[in-house]
């Protein structure tokens, strides 16, 4: 089971696509507890990641 990828950074809004387990990922910044995605396609849930570089605040 993936990742849910959200338009926005909260829970409630629906999941416009899924990350696999093992994907990599380049974010931009963090917010909330939610980090969006470099290449603008979303937000991904920072407890569902492992940053391995610090990551700026949005």
């Amino acid at each position: 089971m993936g990742t849910g990828i959200r338009p926005t950074g909260t829970n409630p809004t629906h999941v416009v696509w899924s990350l696999s387990p093992g994907s990599r990922i380049e974010m931009a910044c963090q917010q909330d507890g939610w980090y969006h995605l470099a290449d603008g396609s979303g937000w991904v849930p920072s407890r569902y990641v492992q940053a391995h570089d610090w990551v700026r605040y949005c």
